[in-house]
């Protein structure tokens, strides 16, 4: 795996978390088929990002004697249902400069928003009617030499879970008690693994 699809894979974890009054009657409990669909978002976009994201140009081979760049992140991803996911942010590459050897270093950081921050408009929605709100915040930091890829990028944040209920307007799940869903995810290369917790249910994936 080269450089440019190692880093491009890792951001994309930020890009493809794939995503409307409000009813009194009560939306239940979370079930297992919300947080599979989350994950699967998660997991599509990591193994899937390799050409859509702004960072190849930073890491793409053959690299000038020296590197030191950055790539603004600015990504639109459409929901199942209705609504969007919006990733912004900066990604960072720095390789030594000749004669000093070594592997490149990368780090970031970034800002995934479910739905209009602005306008609390355009929440995600996914085909069984979980409606997701919120923003999940992303750092990454890891090396690439060109053959050799150690990268670790971190996932946290809260998210308002809702479903839609029968006039068309959102009631909360019911969360245990919890106003939000928490967030807890790592994503690794070169064990392409996501791990952590998703509003307090361990996960476990590749991509």
């Amino acid at each position: 795996m080269t450089r440019r699809m190692a880093i491009a894979l890792v951001v994309a974890v930020a890009f493809g978390v794939s995503c409307g009054g409000s009813d009194s009657t009560s939306s239940g409990t979370l079930q297992q088929a919300d947080i599979d669909q989350m994950m699967n978002s998660i997991a599509d976009a990591v193994a899937n990002a390799s050409g859509t994201t702004p960072t190849n140009a930073l890491v793409a081979e053959p690299r000038s004697a020296s590197l030191s760049a950055s790539a603004a992140v600015n990504h639109v991803v459409a929901c199942p249902v209705d609504g969007h996911v919006t990733t912004t942010g900066n990604v960072f590459a720095t390789c030594p400069t000749p004669p000093a050897t070594g592997a490149c270093t990368m780090s970031g950081a970034a800002t995934i928003n479910y739905g209009d921050v602005t306008n609390n408009l355009n929440d995600c929605t996914y085909a069984n009617g979980l409606v997701v709100d919120g923003s999940l915040f992303v750092t990454l930091s890891g090396t690439a030499n060109g053959t050799a890829i150690t990268l670790s990028e971190s996932l946290t944040g809260s998210l308002s879970l809702n479903r839609k209920g029968p006039t068309g307007g959102l009631v909360p799940l019911d969360l245990g008690g919890l106003s939000s869903c928490f967030v807890f995810l790592t994503a690794k290369l070169p064990e392409r693994t996501i791990t952590g917790d998703v509003c307090g249910n361990a996960v476990n994936r590749t991509f």
